[in-house]
């Protein structure tokens, strides 16, 4: 026996098309119930657990009664694959924030993918922020950190940074493990950050989960391959520097010949270390 699925192809199997593989639901019960006492259910597929892949991207289906209509593409035109339908939802539709694989929730507003909602307040996205010229500068005074965020200790009064983290992307890192997914970022200078404090974040900035690292790799060049909260530099006065990884997804490495960090263990740093992390970023440290 021959059953419809959703797109309208025949198939042998009631579980999945034969042709395209869409979820077939039975349009009635065992006992063959045709026109208005059938209905088909809607079809939903859950989230895989490893979060590799996006949730499903058919049609969404409704209450129906009777055969299943039967609907062609345009004379010319392909039918549309799963493949692309999923492609939609690369971006957040809200923000327009790109989405990484697996990724439920949407960095920037907290977009649910799964369930297509939006949160409660953000129908729409907040408009740009204008700004206005400003009078002359008044004195230097210590920026507050944003709601909810921890002040970040900063050293004392006229006592200046002992270590300067130099971020470049490194073509011969990049080489080793590229698999033509992202392009090497050329012509990029190198960007320095003084290390204040006695501690300093790597990783990308995230509003919606209160992550602001010192050192942020969502600036362009972004490097998509590191994680929000990736690592950890540790510089206290008087006291060795050290790199903790903090449960990356890509891991953090050591030196020319790439020794990985192990999650959760501090390593201590000498001047002159590079720090390997992400699809091309090298962070060389250096003391002042």
């Amino acid at each position: 026996m021959s059953v419809r699925c959703p797109l309208g192809h025949l198939s042998s199997t009631d579980d999945w098309c034969d042709e395209c593989g869409a979820r077939i639901e039975a349009a009635a019960d065992a006992g063959g119930a045709t026109g208005a006492g059938a209905a088909a259910h809607l079809a939903t597929t859950p989230m895989p657990a490893d979060g590799t892949a996006a949730p499903s991207a058919r049609p969404p289906l409704g209450w129906v009664t009777g055969p299943w209509p039967v609907t062609q593409p345009p004379a010319g035109q392909r039918p549309l694959a799963a493949a692309g339908l999923a492609a939609q939802e690369a971006v957040c539709p809200l923000c327009e924030t790109p989405r990484e694989p697996g990724q439920r929730y949407c960095e920037e507003c907290a977009y649910d993918f799964l369930t297509r909602t939006v949160p409660a307040g953000r129908e729409h996205p907040a408009p740009p922020l204008i700004t206005q010229p400003t009078p002359p500068p008044a004195p230097p005074s210590t920026p507050s950190s944003p709601p909810g965020v921890p002040e970040r200790p900063e050293p004392p009064a006229g006592v200046a940074a002992t270590w300067l983290a130099e971020v470049v992307p490194d073509r011969a890192y990049f080489d080793r493990g590229d698999d033509g997914s992202v392009p090497f970022p050329t012509d990029t200078p190198p960007r320095l950050v003084a290390l204040l404090g006695s501690r300093t974040l790597i990783g990308r900035r995230s509003r919606s989960r209160g992550i602001f690292p010192e050192i942020d790799l969502s600036l362009p060049p972004e490097d998509i391959g590191i994680s929000r909260a990736h690592a950890l530099l540790e510089h206290p006065p008087g006291g060795p520097l050290t790199v903790t990884d903090l449960g990356s997804a890509n891991g953090t490495w050591l030196g020319d010949s790439l020794r990985r960090v192990e999650r959760g263990v501090a390593v201590e740093l000498a001047a002159g270390a590079r720090i390997y992390l992400g699809s091309w970023t090298r962070i060389t440290l250096r003391a002042r």
